[in-house]
């Protein structure tokens, strides 16, 4: 995959670069151009499917892809719906993405027992979330705390089990991406309930995007 993977980091890039820089990417041409960059880790998760196992891992793995690749879409739509109906898709991709960790944890699980460190992987994921805003000074609007908050969960719950996904396929690409997306997250956060910028917007788009490549390269190793 590898070979397919740096190829999908370099069509990315300019694409990006020319999302957040031209001065021709307004109205509905942003959803479009942002669909065509997430179209490419979609196609490299359709790469990856045949060169993995037969288990569900990495079929879920894969739907996680396509909820974040219409996330991505709908995220530019009108401001207050888009926001909310693109946070509900991702909120279905870490849900496939958690759901395909635990399975490949399960399959390890068979054969070593369960992993004990999971509730307290869990727990340390959600307390760096919840501290995010916190600690970024960011207060998002009363209506959506909520919603925020069920997605943080979620997040959390990704982010503790890419590690024992990543010890039973014995790789850190999956805790990496997962990672990665938090960290995109967070920038994502600070330029929407904090002062935006552009280094806000570089950082958000430059660290989702090696994420999702990574989650979809990750999936032939599944």
């Amino acid at each position: 995959m590898i070979p397919y993977l740096i190829g999908a980091a370099l069509l990315t890039a300019p694409i990006l670069v020319f999302y957040l820089f031209s001065p021709k990417v307004t109205g509905k041409k942003k959803p479009l151009i942002k669909g065509l960059c997430s179209l490419i880790f979609l196609l490299l998760g359709v790469i990856a499917l045949p060169g993995s196992s037969l288990t569900p891992a990495p079929f879920l793995l894969f739907g996680g892809l396509v909820f974040s690749f219409l996330g991505d879409v709908i995220l530019d739509l009108e401001k207050k719906t888009g926001f909310l109906l693109g946070l509900a898709s991702f909120a279905l991709a870490h849900l496939f993405f958690a759901a395909g960790f635990f399975t490949a944890v399960l399959t390890r699980a068979a054969g070593e027992g369960l992993f004990p460190e999971g509730a307290l992987l869990f727990a340390a994921a959600a307390l760096l979330m919840i501290l995010l805003f916190p600690l970024l000074k960011l207060r998002p609007p009363k209506e959506l705390r909520f919603p925020v908050a069920v997605y943080l969960v979620l997040l959390s719950l990704t982010l503790a089990l890419s590690f024992p996904a990543s010890l039973a396929i014995l790789t850190p690409v999956p805790l990496i991406g997962t990672a990665l997306f938090a960290f995109s997250d967070a920038a994502l956060a600070a330029g929407l309930f904090g002062k935006p910028s552009k280094l806000k917007s570089c950082l958000c788009l430059f660290t989702y995007y090696p994420a999702e490549l990574l989650l979809a390269a990750a999936i032939a190793l599944f």
